[in-house]
């Protein structure tokens, strides 16, 4: 059962400081919204501290351990959107990563 996730977003574009506030609060809405859609539950957002060239980094923290077939999908969904968002807004394309936190039960 996976309780919480890492994600953190990199792209090779030249950011101002309002820009990247205003790309954090895009991609935690997205999040939100597709943990919302895949899980049916809530979870948690906590910012992480971030090399200058992360756009977003933060600690999803899960209301409900997800299972691995949930966590793959969520993955999946916030992927294809965060690169679908970037392609639409005419940046480069974004390099998502994540890091679970597994525990067996």
């Amino acid at each position: 059962m996976i309780t919480e996730m890492n994600i953190k977003v990199v792209c090779e574009e030249s950011f101002s400081k309002r820009e990247i506030k205003i790309l954090e609060t895009f991609l935690s809405t997205l999040s939100g919204h597709s943990n919302a859609l895949v899980t049916k539950e809530g979870m948690f957002l906590n910012p992480l501290s971030k090399e200058k060239s992360v756009i977003y980094y933060h600690n999803f923290v899960f209301v409900k351990s997800l299972t691995e077939q949930m966590c793959a999908e969520l993955k999946e969904v916030l992927t294809r959107r965060i690169k679908n968002a970037f392609i639409m807004m005419e940046f480069v394309e974004p390099i998502v990563t994540f890091e679970e936190t597994i525990i067996n039960i």
